[in-house]
């Protein structure tokens, strides 16, 4: 018998097998939900750190809310250096301890040190990360808070005036 939801497996008490039924079900949780992924580093990185990929690039580097270095699509898991394969949380929950926001109000990624978080919007490329739910929690809402990345456009009336 299965859920409904993700065609999981009700597994009762006597059954034999369990870890094989509940290895493939944690595999099919993680082909429909995703939360995490797994990026290549461009630059050394620090635990819980905003990182995106810029344009030309195929790996991943600190963000920074200056229209160029993002958007954020998720904070780092782990610390890494160059060429690091590490885990980066998209969408979620996620905690550090270090970590001392006010309850209830959104978190933007900084304008002014790359890979950091601040709950004062920045002026340009404001891109709003999660909402704090606890102090030292943040619950991620993956690259939808941004704000347009289109450049600006600048319209010019030319008047004429005849005699």
């Amino acid at each position: 018998m299965t859920t409904d939801k993700y065609d999981l497996h009700t597994i009762d008490y006597s059954v034999q097998g369990w870890d094989a039924i509940m290895k493939t079900d944690m595999e099919k949780l993680d082909a429909m939900v995703h939360d995490r992924l797994l990026g290549t580093l461009g630059e050394t990185v620090a635990a819980y750190k905003a990182v995106c990929i810029p344009r030309g690039e195929t790996k991943y580097f600190k963000a920074l809310s200056n229209r160029s270095k993002q958007p954020a699509l998720g904070l780092t898991i782990e610390s890494g250096v160059l060429d690091d394969a590490i885990r980066i949380q998209r969408v979620g929950p996620i905690t550090d301890t270090g970590w001392s926001w006010s309850v209830g109000r959104p978190v933007y990624l900084s304008g002014e040190t790359a890979g950091e978080l601040t709950q004062v919007a920045p002026p340009v490329g404001r891109q709003i990360m999660g909402i704090a739910s606890a102090a030292d929690t943040i619950i991620l809402y993956g690259a939808i808070g941004l704000e347009s990345l289109a450049s600006t456009t600048t319209t010019t009336t030319t008047t004429t005036t005849t005699t």
